[in-house]
């Protein structure tokens, strides 16, 4: 075999079974002192990317290097040629494998270009059975050239728009194209599937997937309804606006009769449904011996046969159990995520702000030399772009950062720039490995389940697995919990607005009970505010809050003595009632400052607490015949269609401009209240008739005032009174 390399110029030694004596025969052509450099240089690239440099894997690695040498008549990395990695893959798996490393440590050296970015894989062959092919065709363009969706999205579209085709074969047979849909076919559509079940349109292979997962013709879920009904209205709607070319002809829009997004729309019924969904809280108990577990993770609980070493599941885990971030969010970390800024409100000994954002990485030292001067520190996290909003930072704890920084030690260097596709650039991944980003299903199936094997709790509770969004969704909870506001709790999960955070992070409905019952048992905390300019002003300042109408508007009392009222739970619209637009500008906190006061409770606050329902009703029945509070000062009076019928007497008698004002308003308020009750069929009952002779009463007072206006204007003394 020798000879025959040496000097028969006989390259290809496979016969010969080369790969048994490939280190004796590389060292006997080039010498051993020649083979040492090159085999050191892969092997620790390799090692600096994340892989082992255990004895087996090195030996594997010098022998399919070697026979690369052989093939190539030298022993150099930078005359292997590329095809010889063909040749020597053939040979069984572990060369096949052996050689995607050495091929991987090349284009890190720049011996060989990186590898072309991989061509989109394939679309997912759509089926066409069930249904006419004008749609189908119409369905598949429609698929080819939206350009506003994601591919999955739009993906998820298609596979519902081709399920609506087989609904249309069997109930409108007639309709084949879009343009051909009516309102009374939409609205018969939006009807219909509200009655669907599991599979009933799917296509011969999703009914085989749907039988064996046990679910076929199991009753569809609200949240399944609603994405039929939003894919076909997105659909129709981009039809509509753009033109799409389907088949050989030039491309065109299409043109309705009605709006999609009218005739379209979710059902009350479903979307009540969807707004009550359940974001499956984990048990508070359980969540934290997760939290525990995250924080003392040991080496002995890391799955058997991971790849990834202790400070990697340390970091991952505590960002999951503190951050209230999204599987993918964590995965798509940058390595450059952190920033640390001292308190804004310490200063250096020049007196200069010290709240400059610095790399972390870059100030190690200098944090070290300024912290006992500087104060504490505030870390956050950049939260790369997500479905709903661009980047943005959130705080985390120390802790955390620490972790973190204790896998950055330890993350191989040297590892490949990745493509990120949701933000189209080269990217630094922090939870990279050898040359590869964690999965974002990575957390629900790794992580999750070592950290529920160290806790001692089932991976599985009533509400089904434990998953990385129960876990967000745990957090945000507590937080709102613990006080924080919608909007911020919104801001700080990457919602574009708070209507979403509702889901997650509802009052308890115990939580009214647990205050009072944490306070004592015949007392609670009511919350207020003082109006900064009313204070201002000299005028009586504290409103406050009872509670939200049906619509969710908030509402506030301006009773300044209204720990004394005992109509707190259940209170009458008197004079002193806050609502509409002024009682929103309160309620958003502009020129106003929150106040919180212990007060006794009322009967009916101590009837709740005990459970006796029938007790409160009977407290409640009763408070009809205790009269409301009067209005003390008329610079309380919001709600002049609440005053008493004495309260307008004491307001004509004061004869003055303000109290001019307040008649006119109550008088227009009941007018209006007339024409509403006469536009009814009942226009001639009780209730028409009371409001005619208040009516007259308020005209009669608001001549009265208006004489005692005048009279003043006159006489001196009146002025003076």
């Amino acid at each position: 075999m020798d000879l025959a390399y040496l000097f028969g110029n006989v390259t290809d030694l496979r016969a010969a079974d080369i790969k048994t004596h490939a280190t004796l025969a590389a060292k006997t052509y080039f010498g051993a002192e020649a083979l040492a450099k090159p085999g050191q240089i892969v092997i620790e690239v390799l090692a600096r990317k994340g892989f082992s440099d255990h004895h087996e894997t090195v030996k594997s690695l010098r022998q399919c290097l070697y026979i690369l040498f052989i093939l190539n008549r030298s022993p150099y990395l930078e005359d292997i040629a590329v095809a010889s990695f063909d040749v020597v893959a053939a040979y069984d798996v572990e060369m096949r494998h052996a050689c995607g490393k050495i091929h991987m440590a090349l284009q890190h050296l720049g011996i060989f270009p990186q590898s072309p970015k991989k061509a989109p894989p394939p679309r997912k062959h759509f089926e066409n059975s069930g249904m006419s092919q004008e749609w189908y065709d119409w369905c598949i363009a429609w698929d080819q050239q939206e350009v506003n969706l994601t591919p999955r999205t739009r993906h998820s579209y298609t596979l519902r728009l081709l399920v609506v085709g087989r609904w249309l074969t069997v109930h409108a047979p007639d309709v084949r194209e879009p343009s051909q849909w009516t309102e009374d076919l939409a609205l018969h559509f939006r009807s219909d599937v509200c009655s669907w079940t599991i599979g009933q349109y799917a296509s011969g292979m999703g009914k085989h997937i749907n039988t064996i997962k046990g679910i076929l013709d199991h009753p569809m879920k609200p949240a399944t309804i609603e994405s039929y009904l939003s894919a076909l209205r997105f659909y129709l709607s981009d039809l509509i606006k753009r033109p799409y070319v389907v088949g050989d002809g030039p491309g065109r829009k299409i043109k309705l009769d009605f709006v999609p997004r009218e005739a379209l729309a979710t059902p009350l019924h479903i979307q009540r449904a969807l707004d009550g969904a359940d974001p499956r809280d984990i048990d508070l108990r359980v969540w934290a011996k997760l939290a525990i577990a995250a924080a003392t993770l040991s080496q002995s609980d890391l799955p058997e046969g991971s790849w990834y070493p202790l400070s990697f599941y340390r970091a991952l885990g505590l960002l999951w159990v503190t951050s209230a971030r999204r599987p993918h969010e964590i995965a798509r970390l940058r390595l450059d995520c952190l920033r640390e800024e001292w308190d804004p409100e310490m200063l250096d000994e020049e007196e200069h702000s010290s709240s400059n954002v610095i790399d972390l990485q870059a100030s190690n030292q200098y944090s070290a030399q300024r912290a006992e001067k500087q104060g504490p520190k505030l870390f956050y996290l950049h939260i790369p772009s997500g479905k709903t909003r661009g980047p943005f930072w959130i705080w985390i704890p120390d802790y955390v950062v620490d972790a973190i920084h204790e896998w950055k030690r330890e993350r191989p260097s040297n590892q490949r720039v990745l493509h990120d596709r949701k933000d189209h650039e080269a990217v630094n991944y922090l939870f990279c490995y050898k040359d590869t980003r964690i999965g974002d299903n990575f957390i629900n199936t790794s992580l999750i389940p070592a950290l529920c094997a160290k806790a001692g709790v089932d991976s599985k509770d009533a509400r089904g697995r434990i998953s990385g969004h129960r876990g967000r969704s745990t957090r945000l909870t507590l937080l709102r919990q613990n006080g924080v506001g919608l909007d911020d709790l919104a801001e700080y999960a990457g919602h574009k607005d708070s209507t979403t955070i509702r889901r997650y992070a509802r009052h308890n409905p115990l939580q009214l009970h647990r205050i009072i019952k944490d306070a004592d048992d015949v007392s609670r905390i009511i919350e207020g505010i003082v109006d900064v300019r009313a204070a201002a002003q000299g005028l009586p300042a504290l409103r406050w809050f009872i509670g939200y109408d049906a619509d969710g508007a908030p509402q506030y009392c301006a009773n300044q003595v209204y720990h004394t009222c005992p109509h707190r739970l259940d209170c009458p619209k008197c004079g002193m009632f806050i609502g509409g637009e002024k009682a929103r500008l309160l309620h958003e906190g502009e020129n106003t400052l929150p106040i919180t006061s212990k007060v006794p409770m009322t009967p009916v606050e101590k009837c709740e607490v005990q459970g006796d329902q029938a007790g409160a009703e009977a407290c409640r029945t009763a408070l009809h015949q205790v009269p409301t509070p009067e209005t003390p000062d008329i610079r309380l009076i919001f709600n002049p269609e609440g005053l008493s019928n004495h309260e307008l007497e004491n307001l004509a008698q004061l004869g003055t401009r303000d109290a001019l004002d307040q008649l006119q308003q109550a008088l227009t308020a009941h007018e209006k209240r007339l024409d509403e009750a006469q536009q009814h069929k009942t226009g001639r009952s009780a209730l028409v008739g009371a409001q005619k002779k208040r009516i007259k009463f308020i005209q009669e007072l608001l001549t009265h005032c208006e004489r005692r206006r005048e009279g003043s204007r006159n006489d001196p003394s009146l002025q003076a009174q």
